[in-house]
This record gives C-alpha cells, structure tokens and sequence, in this order.
C-alpha cells in the first residue's frame, strides 16, 4: 500500500498552475470511497484485482468530475484502460478492508497525478475545469417543516474534494433569508457565498431547487430532477453545484476581452477581497493594478466569456460588478456592501 503521505510532496512538484495557485489539488485529484468486491484463487491475486479495478473506477469517476458530457466523446475508450489508469494513480489509501483465502473487499482512496491527466485532456481537445469554485454554505431547507431536520441531517459537513466545496449551516435559515443573514456565519467558516437548498415533493419524488445569495446578489442556480431518496437528493445537488460551476468556467476559447474597471473599497481588507477575486477566477488573465489610493483603485485585466458570464463568476466570489455611466466597470466588495 503506498500511502499519500510519501508520495504527494513529488506530485506537487508537477502541479502546473496559472496565476494564484488553486484551492487544493489534491483534494480534486483524488477519488474516495471506492467500493471493491473481488475473488480470486488467493487472497493476493483478489487485492490486486481489486486494486486494479479501483483505478480504473476511479480515473472514469475524475474525467466524469473535470469535463462536461459534450465534451467526453473526444476521450478514446482505451484511456479506460488499466494500463493508462495504472499510470495516471499516484498514490492509494485503504480502508475497511476485509479477506478471505479467496476474497478481499475494501474501500481505497486514489490519488491521480495531475500533470499528467491536464496534459491526457489537452491533448484529446478536451475542455476541462479542475479549479474549485469558492467555498459555500449550504443551507438546507424544507417546503414540509416536518421534513427539515431529516433533510438537514443527509447533508454531510462538508464535501472538500468537489468542485463547488460546501460547510453546511449550524444554524437555522429560511428560504427567504439574504446574504445579510447568511453573513456571519460565512465569514466564520470561510464561505464566499450561501446556497439555499430547498427541499420538495415526497418520498420517491423529491426535488431541490438551489439558489444562491453573495455580496454581489442572488442567482437562482436551478431544480434538480427527482430522485427517489433524500440522500440521492443530496447527491444531485452536488451535482447540479459541480456542473453550473464546470459551466461557468470552462474556457473554449483563446480569445480575450481587454478591459479596466474602478474598485471602490472602504478598507485595506475589501481591496484585498476584490484583488483576490480578480487573481483567483479562471476567466481573468493578465490582472494589474494601474493606481491605487486609500480608497480606490484603477485595474486592468482581460477575461474570456461574456460580460453576464464574468459579473456571475465574480458575485459567487463576493464581489459586485456594474457599469458605470461612463460604459466602464465599477467593482465593489461584498465586504462593504453589507456594512
């Protein structure tokens, strides 16, 4: 068994990043709880196989996370391949493991080096996005106030390997509560923003609709499909969260918008909750500040996408972006704007 530890200090020497470094790797890059069951004539040849397997299992369940449907029909069949996955997986970790003289089952960690599937994806012509979304706070609730504790409790505290990673909500919210209400107990677990998720229907059909509040303002996000149990209720909003979130950043193009915007901030720390939002989207490029004074600032930048597409991007990292009446941008930091 080779455990992370070793190995990821030599992973992290190949992680190629673009402006600020990403949220965590590692955590994208690796896949949990992969479920093994194999037999064989000897309890040896059943781990390999099993092991084999969850490599396999894994690197479809990554190339699944990283790109959209559209997109996979690019990927050949044979990068499924053992051989392929056994080169793509860095590193594993077992748990629950269990033998026999013929059998071995557990549950494995898979770590995949990331240099390596960016470079497989590029290579294919396969848009990819392997950059977390800001933190959220997920807050659950209830069309049925009897449903709410049981839907509060299929949440997990936290997903840190997803694209769009969320801390669920100690406290109790309400459907109609705004990023006000939402905002100190953000700040204390270090979300950028809340996504109210509202449960609906009964057992065998329940639905959830996601909407999200930041500094910047609300964004109805979207309405799972119906799923049979709350916990699958669960997964497909994490699911629906990680593919507006591919949705929003994938870059398709090289082309870029030149452009310049005034930041207006009230404290050194809602410029630097502005200039971090502009480094860290996937959609800015060539960020640079022009002038600054104690209460403003002048930057230019480029970005891919539409105009709607960046306002979107920057008011889920907390930051509000307009027109200003001279047709140029005017940035603000959620931080001021709820003072």
């Amino acid at each position: 068994m080779i455990k992370f530890s070793i190995l990821f200090g030599a992973v992290s020497a190949l992680i190629v990043t673009a402006g600020v470094a990403q949220a965590d790797t590692r955590a994208v890059y690796t896949i949990r709880n992969i479920a093994v069951d194999e037999t064989a004539a000897t309890t040896q040849e059943a781990e390999g196989k099993a092991i084999a397997s969850a490599k396999v299992k894994g690197l479809y369940t990554l190339i699944y996370k990283l790109t959209l449907p559209e997109d996979r029909a690019n990927i050949p069949d044979d990068f499924f391949l053992f051989e392929n996955a056994n080169r793509m997986a860095t590193a594993y970790d077992v748990q629950n493991e269990k033998r026999t003289t013929v059998l071995y089952r557990a549950s494995l960690d898979v770590l995949y080096n990331p240099s390596s599937i960016r470079t497989a994806l590029s290579r294919y012509g396969v848009p990819y996005v392997d950059q977390q979304a800001p933190k959220s706070m997920i807050v659950p609730v209830s069309q049925d106030p009897t449903m709410l504790d049981e839907w509060r409790n299929a949440w997990p505290q936290q997903n840190a390997g997803a694209l769009n990673p969320y801390v669920k909500a100690l406290s109790f919210y309400t459907v109609n509560d705004t990023w006000e209400n939402f905002l100190g107990e953000a700040n204390s677990v270090g979300a950028k923003n809340a996504v109210i998720v509202e449960l609906s229907g009964t057992e065998g059909a329940y639905q959830a609709r996601l909407l999200r509040e930041a500094g910047g303002g609300a964004t109805t996000i979207g309405v799972t499909n119906a799923v049979p149990t709350l916990e699958e209720a669960v997964t497909a909003a994490t699911q629906y969260l990680d593919a507006t979130w591919k949705r929003q950043s994938v870059i398709r193009t090289t082309e870029r918008t030149n452009s310049s915007a005034i930041v207006r901030f009230d404290s050194l720390s809602t410029w630097n909750a502005v200039r971090s939002a502009l480094s860290a989207s996937a959609l800015v490029s060539e960020f640079q500040v022009t002038a600054l004074s104690n209460d403003g600032a002048l930057v230019t930048f480029a970005y891919a996408g539409t105009d709607d597409r960046l306002q979107t991007e920057l008011r889920q990292r907390g930051v509000k972006l307009e027109k200003s009446e001279d047709g140029g941008w005017l940035m603000t930091s959620a931080l001021q704007l709820t003072r």
